[in-house]
């Protein structure tokens, strides 16, 4: 057999002549626009991230440490930077059903404002109501009411004890009521002993008259009790009157920021209506069941996604895709013994921070997480984020939580894995086909030609 020829150290690798470079330096060059060496798995990331309808999500196959990951991510960070920044969301106290906390969203950072403001306005309330209901106008008012009231009780007092003492009757208030006593021809009460002392027949007649007083009493204390809740319902409308009073021009200044916003309007008119409603708790004057700040954070603002940083659509990646990291979650406090919890400690997820650009997943990390490769299904099925307890699916949750609602969605979500996992999905899962339509497949090789030279250029200068 004949032996090979023995191999030289030059014929073991082809050189790439710095004569055939255009330039002395990488510094002279530009940095990389596009994904190096994968025109195919280039051309799967423009169709999936360009096409808006149902399902485009994008798989990326390839071997790990193939620069997939890093690729498709700088890729998606370039065309990001030209798209437009998404809205902020945040989360609002649900005055009908506190058990739903409302969600509102608005342009790039102007959630944050509308917390702070909101901030601001309760404190400039709280000062206002104690200032209208300390003012001589307010206490004028509220003693001519009271006056009114104990002079038209007064009269139908006194209508009762004129015509008690028409039939021989005198009234006497007594701690437990009122009672009726008989009265003797000198106009004084006739004592229990004179009493006994009386003819059955006598007897008799004051019976029947004590009797009839007996029905024209209560009609009295029935109309006494009215004219009392009357004055009662006139005091409530005149604490809400000059509570409106004194909120409204608060309320407006507000508004007319936000007038472009139905949701944050109709959430200003829901707050100053509570406002009102409870406004004995404002003054400090009535016992509520929790610390007054405790009941104050009704009227915060949970900003949920503050994208005021972003310059354009936000990447994420998500490197720990649990199910809460994903969909979010309900946080809840120990408090003596029981569990609480409150719409200002409901925390966003991956989900909620990519919302209007793009989501990075690695797959097999999240198909190995309990709930969480069902969470992302839903969501993207059905085109929101709805944050749902994790016990409450498995069975397990006893205490009383939230349902927040949901949050539309629109995102790109781009999984990386390898192709067999790529099939194994497609195999499995019957929803994977329809929801992730587009398969990016990184090569391992590349070919050697003078463009992927000039590009490889560009990469070692990125």
């Amino acid at each position: 057999m004949n032996t090979p020829a023995p191999l030289q150290p030059q014929d073991l690798y082809l050189p790439c002549p710095p004569e055939d470079l255009p330039f002395e330096t990488t510094d002279e060059l530009p940095d990389l626009d596009k994904v190096l060496g994968q025109p195919r798995a280039l051309q799967a990331l423009e169709l999936g991230s360009e096409v808006q309808g149902p399902g485009f999500n994008i798989f990326v196959a390839g071997l790990p440490d193939s620069g997939r990951t890093t690729l498709t991510r700088e890729y998606l960070e370039r065309k990001a930077a030209a798209e437009s920044v998404p809205d902020d969301w945040c989360y609002v106290f649900n005055f009908k059903d506190p058990h739903r906390p409302r969600a509102i969203n608005l342009p790039a950072g102007q959630a944050v404002r509308l917390r702070d403001e909101m901030q601001q306005l309760v404190q400039r309330c709280q000062d206002e109501i104690r200032r209208v209901f300390a003012s001589e106008e307010y206490n004028q008012e509220r003693n001519r009411l009271g006056q009114s009231m104990q002079s038209a009780q007064e009269q139908e007092f006194q209508k009762l004890v004129a015509e008690a003492q028409s039939v021989g009757f005198t009234i006497a208030r007594t701690p437990t009521g009122i009672s009726l006593i008989p009265l003797q021809q000198n106009g004084q009460p006739l004592p229990p002993e004179a009493y006994e002392k009386l003819p059955a027949e006598q007897k008799e007649r004051l019976r029947q008259t004590e009797s009839q007083l007996q029905l024209k009493t209560q009609a009295t204390l029935r109309r006494i009790k009215e004219i009392g809740e009357a004055a009662f319902r006139q005091l409530q409308e005149l604490d809400a009157q000059t509570a409106r009073f004194a909120l409204q021009h608060i309320f407006e200044a507000l508004s007319e920021r936000y007038q472009e916003y139905p949701k944050v309007q109709a959430h200003l008119q829901a707050v100053q209506e509570d406002m009102v409603q409870n406004v004995d708790i404002l003054r400090g004057e009535s016992e509520s069941p929790m610390p007054l700040q405790q009941w104050l954070s009704r009227y915060d603002v949970n900003v949920l996604v503050d994208n005021s940083h972003l310059q354009g659509a936000p990447v994420v990646m998500e490197s720990h895709p649990t199910y809460q990291n994903l969909v979010g979650r309900i946080e809840h406090r120990l408090v003596m013994g029981v569990t609480q919890t409150h719409f200002t400690m409901i925390r966003p997820g991956a989900l909620h921070r990519a919302n209007g650009g793009y989501l990075l997943l690695p797959a097999r990390d999240i198909l190995v997480n309990p709930y969480a490769w069902q969470g992302l299904e839903r969501a993207l099925r059905d085109g929101e984020i709805r944050i749902l307890e994790l016990g409450s699916q498995m069975g397990m949750l006893t205490t009383v939580s939230l349902e927040p609602e949901p949050i539309p969605l629109r995102v790109k979500v781009v999984l990386f894995g390898t192709s067999q996992l790529h099939e194994m999905l497609r195999e499995l899962d019957v929803d994977f086909g329809k929801l992730f339509k587009v398969r990016a497949q990184f090569a391992s090789t590349m070919e050697r030609t003078p463009e992927n030279i000039a590009d490889y250029s560009l990469f070692i200068k990125s």
